[in-house]
């Protein structure tokens, strides 16, 4: 199968495997998968999509998506050669060693940022108290 099906498949099947785990009997599970399809009913005592949807989670999501496909490993395959053959040879190096620090520091900014959602977040008591 092509690569992003595969990628997608993995995502789908954690999400509604979280979901059975998530909910108490499979009434509620029907419901939650439902929900997060579009299909709720929006009366609010139980899932609806529109309640949890903000700016945040859309660009949270929108990242999640854009960082779980290969895109760097095919920008690195196809687009820096490209790059490096147009550049004079001593610029080569230093341009390697510039695009492994962004990439350091991207994933360190990402880091950070998470570690601060967490701490601001509200209380959330520890998932499996269920089981």
């Amino acid at each position: 199968m092509w690569k992003p099906f595969q990628v997608f498949y993995a995502l789908i099947v954690v999400v509604v495997g979280w979901a059975i785990f998530r909910a108490s009997d499979m009434s509620q599970a029907f419901d939650l998968l439902r929900s997060m399809a579009g299909f709720g009913r929006g009366d609010g005592s139980r899932y609806f999509v529109s309640l949890y949807i903000n700016i945040e989670i859309i660009l949270a999501a929108s990242a999640g998506i854009l960082i779980s496909f290969p895109f760097l490993k095919v920008v690195k395959e196809n687009l820096i050669p490209q790059v490096e053959k147009r550049i004079p040879v001593k610029m080569i190096i230093p341009l390697r060693i510039l695009s492994q620090a962004i990439g350091i520091v991207f994933f360190i900014v990402v880091f950070y940022m998470s570690i601060l959602a967490v701490i601001g977040g509200s209380y959330s008591p520890f998932i499996y108290f269920r089981f």
